[in-house]
């Protein structure tokens, strides 16, 4: 809690399906990303209309590199293991209030092998 305080204390329920990963919590103009489910050096999630303007990670204060194109989010250069084994949160820090589309079918793994949900199925 220490670490993760900031997500939890003064948050509400998140906006976006990102379940391959964890969930999410909103806080003024931050959205943070619960992971449960590390997904190694890069993670892709969709539907996020409002802008990230920057991303680190909770609990070590790293930075993570981000790449938005429309709805899609791109965090790339994280950590090999997660920081947190239990679960390890991403603050975004974003231009606005996190607002997602809400016409479209969230999904993770779009364009991506379903054999990379390998470990987090469980196979």
């Amino acid at each position: 809690m220490l670490a993760n305080g900031e997500a939890i204390y003064g948050s509400t329920e998140g906006i976006l399906d990102v379940r391959t990963l964890g969930r999410t919590t909103i806080k003024k103009n931050s959205l943070f990303l619960h992971v449960l489910c590390w997904p190694g050096r890069e993670a892709i999630f969709y539907g996020l209309k409002t802008r990230v303007r920057s991303a680190r990670i909770l609990g070590t204060g790293q930075t993570v590199k981000v790449r938005q194109e429309g709805l899609h989010v791109r965090l790339m250069d994280l950590p090999a293991q997660p920081p947190d084994p239990a679960c390890s949160v991403i603050r975004l820090a974003l231009d606005g209030p996190p607002k997602e589309e809400p016409s479209i079918v969230h999904l993770w793994e779009q364009g991506r092998p379903l054999d990379s949900l390998s470990r987090w199925a469980g196979a």
